[in-house]
């Protein structure tokens, strides 16, 4: 995923003689791409990703050096469609050397205009190498952070290398489709709302499979004993007839 970073890099460089030390890269830092990324399992939609890369600067750590984040912003469902989360996966690459290991951030979150995930972590693990997945629970400030999401907010990705470290800040920009340079070395950012339409009618989509499966529960407990298989009919007054057994005492 960081392939494409760098080849946008090199073409920079190699439009221009001067010297890697003395030229300003600040033009580099942004989106370089979002992409819309369905996830499924055995043909049913289980989850909705925005796959992004961008290049910040790390002012809080590398005295602001250009820093590579990949990973995806997703919505999913387990697969008892009992519950429904926010996640954020990402690997960060304090070079623009494609060959140079990811390393992992200490904490991360997603900050919009109206939200944060800061203080919605459920869990975060490691199952991807190169990649550490923060799951935030739909509730509360995530949900602000989800309606923003969905409406092309301004995205803000924060996280921090050790425990109570500073926070180093990343724009994200879900517009950008993917990135290019022109002849004279400036980088074009082309622009869409495709993903973000696409992302927005899965999601819709994954979360009326929960819906649907939390009325059908509530239904469930609302029936009547005889509706349900195995349980015993209840009687007036509320008590439940035992089973009945073979008593020897009582046969002739």
């Amino acid at each position: 995923m960081q392939k494409g970073m760098c080849w946008i890099v090199a073409a920079i460089l190699s439009s221009t003689a001067i010297p890697i030390h003395a030229l300003d890269l600040s033009p580099l830092v942004g989106t370089v791409q979002v992409q819309f990324q369905p996830v499924q399992s055995q043909g049913v939609t289980e989850g909705c990703t925005l796959v992004y890369r961008v290049i910040g600067q790390d002012h809080a750590y590398r005295k602001g050096s250009l820093v590579s984040l990949a990973g995806n912003i997703a919505i999913w469902s387990n697969k008892q469609r009992s519950n429904i989360v926010l996640a954020l996966k990402i690997g960060i690459i304090d070079s623009l050397d494609p060959r140079a290991p990811s390393t992992l951030p200490f904490f991360a979150y997603l900050q919009t205009p109206h939200g944060s995930t800061a203080k919605s972590m459920l869990a975060q693990n490691d199952s991807e190498p190169g990649f550490r997945l923060f799951i935030y629970g739909l509730n509360g400030d995530a949900v602000n952070v989800y309606a923003d999401i969905l409406h092309g907010e301004p995205v803000m990705i924060g996280f921090n290398r050790k425990k109570d470290g500073l926070d180093v800040l990343v724009p994200l920009d879900l517009h950008i489709v993917d990135t290019s340079v022109s002849r004279d070395g400036s980088t074009v950012r082309r622009q869409s709302v495709e993903m973000l339409v696409n992302f927005s009618a899965c999601a819709s989509g994954v979360i009326k499979q929960v819906q649907r499966q939390m009325e059908l529960q509530q239904e469930w407990r609302n029936a009547e004993p005889r509706q349900r298989p195995g349980v015993p009919k209840k009687h007036e007054g509320g008590k439940t007839t035992p089973p009945r057994r073979n008593d020897p005492d009582q046969t002739a």
